[in-house]
Parts: structure tokens; sequence; C-alpha cells
């Protein structure tokens, strides 16, 4: 199973039709060959915090749990994002745990296709940004 520690039953409980179908088709190619051109450092996480705080935050809550304000709107809920962070010990495993998959999700969203309020941030935000949204989930979240 992908799923393991002490997360694992909110993420199974979240993990809807996007997590099981990563899990069983793997990552659209173009994402899957990606890689995270940043550093994990003060300033991307710093940064990546901001966007998050502007973007995320009203959704995924401020400890990103899935508990924000606007959240409580949608049905599924917005996603506990602790199970990525490596401060809460990250309980992710597979492709479910890499840099690609978070970048795809803040991408794409794919609100309608898995069962999800998601949107896409890849007009709304640059690639850069995503990717500094991505280390400060797995480094400052």
């Amino acid at each position: 199973s992908a799923f393991i520690g002490p997360s694992a039953v909110v993420l199974a409980a979240d993990a809807g039709a996007r997590h099981l179908y990563v899990e069983a088709n793997g990552l659209p190619e173009s994402y899957a060959a990606m890689t995270n051109p940043l550093e994990a450092n003060e300033s991307n996480i710093a940064a990546g915090a901001g966007i998050y705080k502007e973007t995320c935050q009203s959704c995924h809550g401020a400890a990103g749990k899935g508990d924000g304000e606007n959240g409580f709107y949608y049905t599924p809920r917005p996603s506990d994002l602790t199970p990525w962070s490596n401060a809460n010990e990250a309980s992710v495993e597979g492709v479910l745990s890499t840099d690609q998959y978070l970048f795809w999700t803040i991408s794409e969203g794919e609100a309608g296709k898995f069962e999800t309020s998601m949107t896409a941030f890849k007009s709304q935000l640059t690639e850069t940004e995503r990717w500094q949204l991505v280390i400060f989930i797995r480094h400052g979240l």
C-alpha cells in the first residue's frame, strides 16, 4: 500500500480518484519527466509560503490540514497536505511522494475529473511559483 505512517488514515480518507488514478497509471509523461529546478532554501521556502497564504490557505488551512474557511464549501473537502511535508515525516510513498505529483496537482487541478474541486493554477502561477509552492509544502508546512 502507498499509505503508511500516522497520517495514513487521513490521506486514505482523502485519497479520492486522483490518487488512485496516479497509483494505477502513473503521472502524465510531461510531468513525470520534470525535476524541480529550484533549491529548497530559505528564499524559496519563504516565497512558497507567501504564495500558499495568498492562493491555498483559504481552502487548505494555515497548517495545510484541509480545514481552511473556504474549504468547508467544497465536496469533497480540500486534501490534508501534511502527509507530503517532510516536517511532518512525510507519509506517502511511490509516485504520490514525488515533487512531480505535487507540481502536477497544483498545475492541473483536474476539478470535475478526479472528484475534486481543486482548480488548476498553471495559468495563475508561473512555473517557478508552482515549484516554490512544492518546496513550501515539503519543507515549510
